[in-house]
């Protein structure tokens, strides 16, 4: 009996302050309001933490995709044809390229010097003849004797499409990638009719002035917005994201107009009652502002504890992938650097980092389905955490790309990762008609950052696909 109390017995914040306040005072009535008030303030606050730090994984996703073409244009531009400059083989390379990275539209070889020495991304243009939108990252190409061109990368702006698709944002939100010119590369909303469309005044204007935190801005719609800004990491683009502000206002204030009218009915009730009442509500506050584990009466209380666990739910699936259950790079590097530390106190121990990226996928993917292509994913994931140890770290950096360190004596890290390796490659190979996997091995030194290691690796693993695929190579 005291057990299916404890499961019905739970009444809103509301029913429990008017009970108070029918056996109380004045005074009392105050105090209830107050505890209100801070209750909303904490919802308004998780929401708009919450914005923030939506807006901040999409715009690090996003950087992320923009490196992988980076890798691509100066894998061309570093290679032997482009420094003799042998421009025919030069593209017959970048048409290579093409075909084994997602999001590139096309490459092309100007004449004329760079812009920039460094890489350089447009804002959203329209492709020469036709109405395709299309962003180019340019830069230059050529060695030291030969005139200087530029090789011209055209990115898809569905890849920001993806990014933004990939955090399901809540059906009220409105979510956008931003060029340096102010148009919308990619929205989470009607996304095909606002591309290339610019962006509202107030949210140009925030851009400019590289506004931190939250700010209040307009959608194209006209609708008001509570919305947050975050610039895409080492590219002039930026994500935005706004939650309707009348929602916003909405949910936060809806607890306040029963407990008005519950407490103005119920004022006046005898201090006996309202100490006993007062006396319970103040261990239950006590109990869910500490996290400890207790019945809750208060169904209030029951969901500050429940957004508390979902809170680090969020944050689990923020640090980890969820086709896989790997950990995402962000995590990844956190982990390396953490590694790295516990080893360094260790002489004569040493790190080795496999670069594994699947071959045939893409291929497999358009052919049966993404959702076929997410199961084969989750089943190339149990095959390489067949292949580690405790101690190792495995992430999923995105796509179809996986890196795997292992840490091993000095003089037998190469070796072990060289074993490694060539199981995981003949594990893959079995799991699917069509599918096999291109592996990268690099060996760290203690001068290395963790930016160097992954470089190296996956330089090598694009020369084990130049070799033919489905081997090991180290850098």
């Amino acid at each position: 009996m005291r057990a299916l109390m404890r499961r019905t017995l739970s009444l809103s914040l509301a029913v429990w302050i008017g009970l108070l306040v029918l056996a109380a005072l004045v005074p009392l009535l105050g105090l209830s309001l107050w505890v209100l008030h801070e209750l909303v303030g904490e919802r308004q606050a998780d929401e708009l933490k919450s914005l923030r730090l939506r807006a901040a994984v999409t715009a690090d996703a996003l950087a992320a995709d923009l490196r992988q073409l980076e890798r691509m244009h100066r894998l061309v531009t570093s290679s032997p044809e482009a420094q003799r400059g042998d421009w025919p083989a030069v593209q017959a390379l970048a048409a290579r390229v093409q075909a084994h990275a997602d999001g590139i539209l096309a490459f092309r070889i100007d004449a004329g010097p760079a812009p920039a020495r460094s890489l350089q991304l447009s804002p959203l243009m329209r492709r020469e003849g036709g109405a395709l939108l299309q962003a180019e990252i340019t830069g230059a190409i050529g060695g030291a004797g030969t005139a200087p061109h530029m090789l011209r990368m055209a990115i898809d702006p569905a890849l920001a499409s993806r990014a933004l698709a990939e955090q399901r944002w809540p059906a009220s939100w409105t979510a956008a990638v931003v060029d340096q010119d102010m148009q919308i590369v990619a929205r989470s909303r009607d996304d095909a009719r606002q591309r290339g469309q610019p962006v509202t005044a107030s949210l140009a204007t925030a851009i400019r002035q590289a506004q931190s935190g939250i700010i209040e801005s307009q959608t194209r719609e006209g609708v008001p917005v509570i919305g947050a800004v975050a610039a895409v990491p080492g590219w002039p683009w930026h994500v935005a994201v706004g939650i309707p502000q009348a929602d916003f206002e909405a949910q936060s204030r809806a607890p306040l107009w029963p407990l008005l009218l519950l407490g103005g009915a119920v004022l006046g009730l005898a201090l006996a009652a309202s100490w006993l009442i007062g006396r319970h509500l103040t261990r239950q506050a006590r109990d869910a502002a500490c996290g400890e584990a207790a019945h809750f009466h208060v169904h209030e209380f029951q969901q500050i504890d429940e957004r508390r666990r979902h809170s680090a739910s969020a944050l689990l699936e923020a640090h980890h992938d969820a086709i896989t259950g790997l950990p995402v790079r962000r995590l990844f590097f956190e982990q390396l650097r953490a590694l790295r530390s516990e080893l360094a106190a260790y002489t004569g121990t040493n790190l080795a980092l496999l670069f594994v990226d699947l071959d045939g996928f893409k291929f497999i993917n358009d052919r049966d389905g993404h959702a076929a292509g997410d199961q084969l994913l989750a089943r190339v994931a149990n095959v390489l955490r067949q292949h580690t140890r405790q101690g190792d770290l495995l992430c999923r950096l995105g796509g179809d790309e996986f890196v795997l360190v292992l840490p091993a004596p000095d003089g037998d890290a190469r070796s072990v990762a060289q074993t490694a390796g060539e199981r995981i490659v003949t594990s893959v190979g079995v799991l699917y008609p069509g599918l096999g996997c291109s592996i990268g091995l690099t060996v760290g030194t203690s001068a290395d950052t963790a930016a160097d290691l992954l470089a190296r690796a996956d330089a090598a693993m694009y020369r084990a696909k130049q070799m033919g695929k489905g081997r090991v190579v180290g850098d």
